[in-house]
């Protein structure tokens, strides 16, 4: 990986974190995208010390928000000239119903719809990179989705983890489809289940029983 530019999203914490540790450790130059500055530099810190590769960056970036997206994707490329792999990984989970500022349900918004135009805003560069490889972080909850095209935005009995599982399926369907269009580009797509993890998922949920909740299953 040494000389490879990599992103991860959501990597202050959790699963993006010790990815970017694990890239970090390998060699690659690696930008950690999150939402929060201090939270970032903190964990940046941590994986410089950890790993010895000073070639790690924060670059902020809002899921919830298109213009946070496509701005990141402008500042990005006036930085660097390549992108290696994309780990799309960042996560989070609301039990409130909430619309973000261009009228999508937020959890979907986050989850899936931000991925998605990420990757759209960066594919030019990866095709320039290949072989490149993008990398969508789903969960095992999809296994209880069904998807109904009518309620994507969960407007009747909104359910936060209902919501998630949904738009952890549409990740995976986009990774399947997306991996066929690009076949003959040199891009390969993966989408994988991290199984059972000690995350913060939850945490900014809004419901105090649920961060609890996710909390307690943490010691498992």
């Amino acid at each position: 990986m040494k000389d490879k530019i990599c992103i991860v999203t959501g990597s202050n914490s959790g699963i993006g974190r010790e990815t970017a540790l694990a890239l970090a450790l390998m060699g690659a130059s690696v930008v950690m995208v999150v939402r929060d500055q201090e939270r970032g530099e903190k964990a940046r810190t941590e994986i410089v010390n950890q790993s010895g590769n000073k070639s790690v960056e924060v670059m902020i970036c809002d899921l919830s928000s298109m213009d946070s997206i496509r701005n990141f994707a402008r500042e990005f490329k006036m930085k660097y000239d390549r992108l290696d792999v994309l780990v799309n990984n960042a996560g989070a989970v609301f039990t409130k119903h909430e619309i973000t500022s261009d009228g999508f349900e937020r959890t979907l918004a986050v989850n899936y719809l931000g991925h998605f135009l990420f990757t759209y805003e960066l594919l030019d560069l990866l095709k320039r990179s290949a072989p490149a490889r993008i990398i969508n972080v789903s969960s095992g909850l999809s296994k209880n989705a069904k998807i109904d095209l009518t309620e994507l935005q969960s407007g009747s009995h909104y359910s936060g983890m209902k919501a998630y599982s949904h738009a952890k399926l549409l990740l995976i369907m986009f990774s399947y489809e997306l991996a066929e269009r690009l076949k003959d580009s040199g891009v390969t797509v993966n989408v994988t289940f991290p199984g059972f993890v000690a995350t913060n998922l939850g945490r900014n949920s809004g419901s105090l029983r649920t961060a609890l909740m996710f909390r307690m299953v943490r010691l498992m």
